[in-house]
């Protein structure tokens, strides 16, 4: 479901059944169409086909009413119209089996947040860092890549299989950056990047090492984030904002180098190690 087909989505299933009919793209088309098909499946006896058709239909009118309010939130200004929204959202997210538990369950929180996800980072910045990246030379691994990987033909690995879905890399993973191995074998890349990352890892040390061991003799670690915190929303799976003093501090060990460059009103910290100059020792 791309952002364009937010304010009335459908599913692959009513846009076949519609199309099959000859029917109109319209809310009001949908409803009274789909109403025929349910009076005419019960007129020729077929009472369950109806009742599984007319729920089937009923969570989908709640499904669309869930994008609405997340589209309308994405929207407002006002405090407390972003409040009432989402918590509309959230009442209608415990009704649908697949959305339950959203927001507070991490995977189903960047499932949804993979639709126009590449949108909701402004352009200036994106190709800011593009840029800023496109130094890498060789076998790159983007780790929570999201829907938009910064560097071509990257090894892409997020843990929400949706964000992979419209990503674009030469090969896609799925996997929790909290487990304790990646799934790589020794020497694997040439580069490791982290953009927008690092706040929502627990056990960073941990993957740090995991990094080092996946990047070749000559690899780099390349680390970007955002020196100020981004909308609440986003942050309520945030383990720790990490940037400056503190940033500096956690990686110190690891030999970094830590930059800050503006882009526009926002300043964005850069991290580069190289693995030669990992050190390994605790703090």
């Amino acid at each position: 479901m791309k952002l364009k087909q937010l304010v009335i989505p459908m599913t692959k299933y009513i846009k076949t059944f519609l199309l099959t009919n000859n029917m109109k793209f319209t809310k009001a088309d949908i409803i009274k169409n789909i109403e025929k098909k349910i009076q005419k499946l019960i007129k020729l006896g077929k009472t369950k086909e109806a009742l599984k058709f007319r729920h089937f239909h009923s969570q989908e009118d709640m499904r669309d009413d869930f994008y609405n309010k997340l589209f309308m939130w994405g929207y407002a200004k006002d405090k407390s119209e972003r409040e009432k929204l989402f918590k509309e959202a959230k009442e209608i997210a415990g009704k649908i089996p697949e959305l339950k538990g959203w927001p507070s369950n991490a995977r189903k929180f960047w499932d949804i947040q993979s639709y126009g996800w590449s949108g909701k980072i402004p352009k200036e910045i994106r190709l800011f860092i593009k840029k800023e990246l496109g130094v890498l030379k060789g076998k790159n691994l983007s780790l929570g890549c999201g829907s938009y990987p910064y560097v071509e033909d990257s090894v892409l690995l997020d843990f929400s299989s949706e964000m992979l879905k419209s990503a674009k890399g030469s090969k896609k993973v799925v996997h929790d950056l909290e487990e304790k191995k990646l799934p790589f074998k020794d020497d694997s890349f040439d580069s490791v990047t982290m953009v927008f990352v690092a706040d929502y890892i627990k056990n960073l040390r941990n993957l740090f090492q995991e990094i080092r061991r996946v990047l070749n003799k000559d690899g780099r670690l390349m680390i970007v984030q955002s020196k100020k915190p981004i909308d609440d929303f986003y942050r309520m799976h945030e383990k720790k904002h990490l940037v400056g003093v503190d940033l500096k501090k956690i990686l110190a060990n690891f030999g970094v180098d830590v930059e800050e460059k503006k882009v526009g009103n926002r300043v964005l910290v850069f991290v580069e190690a190289k693995k030669l100059t990992f050190i390994n020792k605790r703090r």
